[in-house]
């Protein structure tokens, strides 16, 4: 075992250790959730990665008995940076998702789940670069679409997708992909998101098309600031006029990037038990995440996952560690998604 997987995995016996209380846990269910960051492909239920890879003949990367048991898909492949470690576990899970009704079948999944942790209104983000390899624009969008239907006619739920586009795909994908949607309309697809390494392919390369999306009135948001250096926040305002930012992890170490990021009043879409758990920004303790932080500054935020199924998490998780460790209270959580809602994108 590497030491990051014996890091991740020291974590997540951290995060089973601290979740004891199911008081408290029903208590927090009952909050009326909006969450805005979180990746179908790294929410994808481990019963059904494994059920969909053994029907679509995908090898598993461990025994069925490790990977049922693992105390998260991430630890059991192998990598000293978190990054690579991510792609791999990614990769692998969108590799195992091969007809429409894979993916119908795990967006209702998703939304169930959801539900059940109390979210009542969800923005997941779609990887583009991974479903165009398999299915065509309209086709997905409409397996997604049925997915979403089913869970709302049966569950208090709405939803709708964030198009991710990658930064490797380049500006010319990205314009392309902006295009897309323009034609099919916002029903579906309510918005576009980029993530990808900010630093080999800076924002002012992309403005083009966040440009083309605001004036076709789509939304956007951007991963920023969450293994680079904070500067980058202040980059992607500048270039990209996003309605929202992803992570923004370190831009508080950067004083001219927070306090642009004050000045903004963007919403902030805070992903803390992913960034523990990998060790984002450095850090160490929830208590050091900065989302605590920001909301006592005024600065918009939201409680979001990120990948729980690859990282081993939930929503609910997130919500008690953050009153255990991070000095939340219940009404704050209350407060946070009552502002939440203004910062939705439909």
């Amino acid at each position: 075992m590497s030491g990051l997987t014996s890091l991740i995995k020291s974590r997540l016996d951290h995060i089973r250790s601290v979740v004891v209380d199911n008081d408290l846990i029903a208590d927090l269910k009952k909050i009326p959730k909006h969450e805005f960051h979180v990746h179908l492909g790294g929410s994808i239920r481990r019963e059904t990665a494994l059920d969909l890879a053994q029907k679509n003949n995908i090898p598993l990367p461990s025994s069925k008995e490790d990977f049922l048991k693992a105390a998260a898909p991430l630890v059991l492949f192998q990598s000293e940076y978190l990054w690579q470690l991510f792609h791999k576990t990614y990769q692998w899970h969108w590799s195992c998702v091969k007809t429409c009704d894979d993916l119908q079948r795990i967006v209702f999944e998703f939304l169930e789940d959801s539900c059940n942790q109390g979210v009542i209104h969800s923005e997941f983000t779609v990887s583009g670069t991974y479903l165009m390899k398999t299915f065509p624009f309209d086709e997905w969008v409409d397996a997604i679409s049925l997915g979403i239907k089913k869970a709302r006619s049966l569950f208090s739920i709405k939803a709708a997708v964030i198009l991710d586009i990658s930064r490797r795909s380049g500006p010319e994908n990205a314009i392309k992909s902006v295009e897309k949607i323009i034609k099919r309309g916002r029903e579906t697809v309510c918005a576009i998101g980029m993530g990808g390494d900010e630093v080999k392919y800076p924002h002012h390369l992309f403005t083009k098309a966040f440009a083309l999306a605001k004036e076709s009135k789509i939304p956007s948001t951007v991963h920023v600031s969450e293994f680079r250096d904070g500067s980058t926040t202040t980059d992607a305002i500048r270039d990209l006029s996003p309605n929202r930012l992803g992570h923004a992890l370190t831009t508080i170490k950067s004083a001219k990037a927070y306090e642009a990021l004050k000045e903004s009043g963007l919403h902030v879409e805070s992903c803390p038990l992913c960034n523990y758990v990998g060790r984002m920004g450095d850090i160490g303790h929830l208590s050091e995440h900065p989302i605590k932080q920001y909301y006592d500054d005024g600065i918009p935020v939201s409680i979001n996952t990120d990948d729980p199924q690859i990282f081993g998490f939930d929503l609910l998780d997130n919500y008690y560690l953050l009153m255990k460790e991070a000095g939340f209270e219940m009404e704050d959580f209350n407060e946070i998604n009552l502002a939440a809602a203004k910062h939705a994108f439909y």
